[in-house]
């Protein structure tokens, strides 16, 4: 069986989740709305997708990174989000950031061959939740799996706006 049809649909179907989601907000200030002190908001959780995108192509493509200037510091693991929209770029440039970033990512797995996304996963540092993962394309499976975590968080966001859940 080939994974990669697998693989896409997931990272596709998690997309498509989260794009409903952020479609929802209209008013600039719910995209900083923290439904508690410290939580992530929607424009970081949607810097913090594109930015865990371009880290996932480079797992296999590493000529496909890019990152603007300052956006790891903004989005990247261990950031804390905060509510002032003056600190960020505008929504615009991080929903084509993100739009560039899932679509450089669909590319590489397109490219990929199944001898690569079978291939054993590489050791990685300290006490990683993918160092027993059976192959590297599990890696695509995490990614699909990361995002419906902060699909949720979309979810936690909007119901705290007072927005209807989706269905």
């Amino acid at each position: 069986m080939e994974l990669k049809p697998h693989l896409l649909f997931m990272l596709e179907a998690a997309r498509t989740n989260t794009l409903q989601q952020l479609e929802t907000l209209t008013k600039p200030e719910e995209w900083f709305y923290q439904p508690t002190a410290g939580a992530n908001h929607p424009l970081w959780i949607m810097g913090h997708l594109a930015m865990a995108d371009n880290r996932f192509a480079w797992r296999f493509r590493e000529a496909t990174d890019y990152k603007p200037e300052g956006y790891a510091e903004l989005f990247w693991i261990g950031t804390s989000p905060v509510s002032d929209a003056s600190l960020y770029p505008a929504v615009e440039e991080v929903r084509n950031y993100l739009d560039d970033r899932r679509s450089n990512l669909l590319s590489v797995v397109e490219g990929l061959t199944e001898e690569e996304i079978a291939a054993p996963m590489p050791p990685l540092e300290g006490n990683h939740p993918m160092n027993s993962v059976p192959c590297h394309g599990s890696w695509l499976y995490y990614a699909a799996m990361h995002e419906m975590v902060h699909a949720g968080q979309l979810t936690v966001c909007r119901r705290g706006l007072g927005q209807s859940p989706l269905r």
